[in-house]
């Protein structure tokens, strides 16, 4: 290649591998290479490339940005290759020890693989970084982040075609990441055992990668590391996927560009990158074949890191100081951590699904030392579980982070006291309310479930099940199968009381695995006891004052005997009750035996009781670090005695009666005089800690101070405009507005058309409010909105629908229809808005074009329409799309927000099976698309316009489907793809009951269309 003074030089590499099969067609990968690292002169290149084959063009593409040490490629088949959907036998790779033990019952639903293979597709550029996150080191569950990401994981459960072109093109995307430092010497990235001094006296002569440029938008980070290559290595035996695989794995072993002498990269990384980079090592070290140069470096790098884990935790015990809880990786004395002294437990839960990937592999010496770690980890990570007769509540085993030295914190979070010897301790030192509010910690109220909520994509309590059914599958010790057990029964309570994230699209365990398979991880097949106890275990009330009783209430099946722990606490049989009177906090638990010869491990359970000491009072208590207030009560409104000023923490609020706090039913809690409030509810009362001013929390069930609440919209109007005023109040029986002498009902709306910048305002019982509508001199140019209500139809006056229309600061509009046989009707629709009824007497693409003109201007907007033939033969492919004038529904009850991110302010839900129109582009936010909905009201809901999430919509319309002439000749079942399905989902499709796109997959949307026919 020559640079731009005509001196020719080695600024790109590019290789031809190719692949020739005995029915003589070919496979070639063109791979373009920028990853050297000591050839002076190279740097980011701009180019344009054109690939032929047999003088025949097969791929262009213009003005490619190619950054220092990155790789892309293009595959290119000859005619006739044939390219099936392989079925992999995943059973035998989980036994193999290639891959963890995905639950392959369950499926994944369709329209999450293609939310997937949409993301992944949508930009075709050569560098695309695909559906990865660029920016590694982003906070937040994610797809990207698991033992494989979420994609790789549909792919494992579904074997769909669909889900492997998304694996694959994140893979192709791997080698766009400027992680490749390539050593010219050896084709293969930098050896560290070579360049010892990589990072130092070592470097890339080029210098290093501009990371976080518009140009290079990444910034690689191993705690937060994907694993891009491995399994597309696997399926396809590519030398690229290989490639890629293997500048990952050494990315683990010289990161942050220093070569490690332990074998990882992980001096001065978080916990999770030790995980990480020890998946990556291992898998890479596993599957490079033998015959490759490569090969003993890995393994050497692996075998040294395992090594060095042995000898700093069971050699050298350098957490012997933590007692009880030394088995922890994440925190504790975690060589040269950042986190010392901070255990983060969800981190362990990583390691050990990467240490039983190693040992799972049998690599000599590796996998051996990753089995005495996992048998390591046991003690503290099973222990979170079952430590209950010891002082600590199973329900804080999943904590952001908690501390395992006492405090106080430096200014780096650091904790500076001494270790925690055993589990009592390490509970009285994390139920520390600034801790809390800091993000780690324990609350000290007494919790349902486990702390912190689940998600299929990163919650802390699905991520324990992960980790818990690793050590299971390989150590198959009692406790992890106890511990396993124990929250495995809990999970679906966890699920209902705290997974409400309809922008997840799920509020069951079920639903939200089948979205993100990535942690549905379960123990092997014969690892996991059969017949094991199952426990259950009540209190009430769940919170005392001094002298009280509650009761406890348990029950056991496949049990022989249980015995108790806790003051007063003596079980006798496997279900009962029993009276205790607690003189403090408690934690109570059983554990039951199995049945006699069973191979079941003893169930576990506990439940916690919070106790303060004081006198009762009408309306509610408040535990304070043991000593008691009173709350009063007047109009529906608690308020603590005297109006004092709290000013300190662990205040816990018990509403007696049968008011239950819960955020649904709209008990609140209100901050008065300028303070700062930090709460939450349960069902049993608020904790809460403040800083300054009062507290109060109101009833909706009992009489409250009235509201009221007035917009405009639009707030802003050219002259002789309108906008509408929009109020609604509680508490109240009537309102009365500045625009009107009468009285108003409480809630409503009503057109104004001021010629000045106006202020309205409303009393609804004493309670105001107010909103201006400015009158601006500058005339904005007209809006235009065009929808149909169906997008396909068969051709034929008998198939008719609708195209609406709409405008605003418009004076005259006009609808031009082109029909599928050329001809044009100019005016066949006028005004600024209306409706009207057609049909297409021909198959093919009719369009509607909407012009509408204005005193500030025109305005134009089109759509398409698409009609088939009636037998089944398209003469055009229709496809739904989401774009402004769509009409949607919801699939699920779902937020609604005024701005485009899951922490926008919640403006309304909209039920299930509410339909409005998109108003405008989409936004990306937090790793969704969003939509602007303008919601239709209903006799139940009001209308509402606010950004929502395209995973919880569908088109309203006709389905677009793929016809299919050939015939069904078997009994299909859910699993099951190929032409068959496509015919099914066609069939489906025209008789009404399916209404997603044409897949291929029969998964749980053509079986619901199934059952629905």
């Amino acid at each position: 290649m020559e640079s731009t003074n005509h001196r020719k030089q080695h600024l790109l590499k590019i290789t031809f591998d190719i692949r020739a099969y005995a029915d003589g067609t070919t496979h070639t990968d063109v791979i373009y290479d920028n990853s050297w690292m000591f050839t002076p002169g190279k740097s980011d290149l701009q180019y344009n490339v054109t690939i032929s084959q047999n003088n025949t063009q097969v791929y262009s593409y213009n003005n490619i940005y190619q950054y220092l040490y990155s790789m892309w490629h293009h595959e290119v088949n000859s005619p006739g290759i044939v390219q099936p959907n392989v079925q992999y036998d995943v059973p035998y790779l989980i036994s193999a020890g290639a891959i963890l033990n995905y639950d392959l019952s369950i499926g994944v639903t369709d329209s999450k693989i293609q939310y997937n293979y949409t993301g992944a597709t949508s930009n075709t550029s050569p560098m695309s970084t695909s559906i990865i996150d660029p920016r590694m080191p982003d906070p937040g569950g994610r797809q990207d982040i698991a033992p494989e990401p979420n994609w790789t994981a549909e792919w494992i459960v579904s074997q769909n075609a669909t889900a492997r072109a998304t694996m694959m093109s994140s893979a192709d995307a791997g080698g766009t990441v400027p992680w490749h430092f390539t050593d010219e010497s050896t084709g293969k990235p930098i050896n560290g055992e070579t360049f010892t001094s990589f990072g130092y006296n070592t470097v890339p002569v080029n210098g290093w990668p501009n990371y976080g440029t518009v140009a290079d938008p990444w910034k690689p980070d191993t705690a937060h590391e994907p694993d891009l290559n491995y399994l597309p290595y696997l399926v396809t035996g590519s030398h690229y996927q290989l490639d890629q695989l293997q500048a990952e794995a050494d990315q683990s072993i010289i990161t942050p560009y220093n070569y490690s002498s332990m074998g990882f990269a992980s001096c001065g990384n978080q916990p999770r990158g030790l995980a990480w980079e020890m998946r990556t090592e291992a898998e890479a070290a596993w599957i490079t074949p033998d015959s490759d140069s490569y090969k003993n470096y890995l393994v050497n790098e692996l075998n040294k890191g395992m090594s060095w884990l042995v000898q700093q935790y069971i050699t050298n015990n350098v957490n012997g100081a933590y007692g009880q809880l030394a088995g922890d990786m994440s925190g504790a004395a975690f060589y040269c951590n950042s986190y010392k002294g901070v255990a983060v437990p969800w981190e362990d839960s990583f390691i050990a699904m990467s240490l039983s990937q190693v040992a799972g592999m049998n690599i000599p010496q590796a996998s051996q030392n990753a089995l005495s770690m996992l048998k390591f980890l046991d003690t503290w990570y099973s222990g979170l579980f079952l430590n209950g007769p010891n002082g600590f509540n199973p329900y804080y085993a999943t904590p952001y982070k908690a501390l395992v030295n006492a405090g106080p914190v430096d200014g780096n979070g650091i904790p500076q006291g001494a270790p925690a010897t055993t589990w009592s301790q390490y509970y009285t030192d994390n139920v520390q309310p600034t801790e809390w509010v800091n993000g780690g910690g324990f609350p000290p109220y007494p919790p349902d479930t486990f702390i912190e909520g689940p998600s299929g994509f990163g919650g802390f309590s699905t991520i324990a099940r992960a980790g818990l059914a690793a050590l299971v599958s390989t150590t198959g010790s009692s406790a992890s199968q106890q511990a396993y057990n124990f929250a495995y029964k809990e999970l679906p309570k966890n699920w209902l009381l705290k997974g409400l994230g309809s922008e997840d699209g799920t509020t069951d365990e079920t639903g939200d695995y089948q979205n993100y398979p990535q942690f549905d991880i379960i123990p092997t097949p014969g690892t996991l006891s059969t017949n094991y106890p199952y426990v259950t275990i009540s209190m009430t009330p769940r919170v005392l004052k001094a002298g009280q009783s509650a009761t406890i209430t348990w029950n056991a099946t496949n049990a022989t005997s249980c015995t108790g722990s806790g003051t007063g606490f003596t079980p006798t049989g496997t279900s009962g009750s029993v009276s205790v009177s607690p003189v403090t906090t408690t934690v109570y638990s059983l554990t039951c035996n199995p049945l006699s010869g069973a191979p079941g491990v003893p169930a576990y359970a506990a439940i916690y009781v919070a106790v303060g000491s004081s006198a009762t009072s009408p309306d509610g208590t408040i535990i304070y670090n043991g000593t008691m207030g009173t709350l009063t009560t007047a109009d529906g409104v608690w308020t603590f005695d005297n109006n004092s000023d709290l000013g300190a923490l662990n205040e816990y609020i018990l509403l007696n009666g049968s008011l239950t706090p819960n955020w649904s039913t709209g008990v609140k809690l209100e901050v008065a005089n300028g303070g700062t409030l930090y709460g939450y509810a349960n069902g049993y009362g608020w904790f809460l800690w403040q800083n300054g001013g009062f507290v109060s929390a109101s009833d909706p069930n009992g009489t409250t101070t009235p509201t009221a609440s007035l917009t405009a919209s639009p707030s802003t109007i050219t002259s002789g405009g309108s906008s509408t005023l929009i109020w609604s109040s509680t508490t109240t029986t009537s309102c009365t507005g500045s625009w009107t002498g009468s009285t108003l009902a409480t809630s409503g709306s009503v057109p104004v058309s001021p010629t000045v910048t106006t202020t309205y305002s409303i009393n609804c019982g004493g309670a105001t409010a107010s909103a201006t509508v400015t009158v601006s001199s500058i005339i904005p140019p007209p809006t235009v909105s065009l929808y149909q209500d169906a997008t396909t139809t068969y051709a034929g006056t008998a198939y008719t629908y609708t195209v609406t229309w709409s405008s605003t600061n418009a004076t005259s509009c006009v609808v031009q229809k082109t029909r599928p046989d050329g001809g044009i009707n100019p005016s066949w629709g006028t005004g600024i808005s209306g409706s009207q009824l057609t049909y297409n007497g021909k198959t093919g693409t009719s369009v509607f074009l909407l012009t509408c003109s204005g005193t500030g201007g025109t305005a134009s907007t089109s759509i398409n329409h698409y009609s088939v033939n009636a037998t089944g033969n398209a003469s055009s492919q229709a496809t739904l799309s989401f774009g402004a004038g769509a009409r949607v529904t919801t699939t699920t009850n779902l937020y609604i927000r005024a701005t485009p991110d899951k922490n926008g302010l919640l403006l309304c839900v909209e039920p299930q099976g509410a339909t409005g129109t998109i108003v405008g582009n989409s936004s990306p936010g937090g790793g969704y698309v969003w939509w602007n909905v303008q919601f239709n009201a209903t006799a139940t809901t009001p209308a509402c316009t606010g950004w929502a999430v395209q995973n919880y919509l569908t088109l309203q319309g006709a389905v677009a489907y793929t016809p299919f002439s050939g015939t069904i000749t078997h009994t299909l079942a859910k699993g099951w793809t190929g032409p068959e399905v496509t015919a099914l989902q066609s069939i489906l499709g025209k008789l009404g009951t399916y209404t997603a796109g044409v897949t291929g997959y029969f998964g749980s949307l053509t079986k619901q269309a199934v059952e629905a026919f």
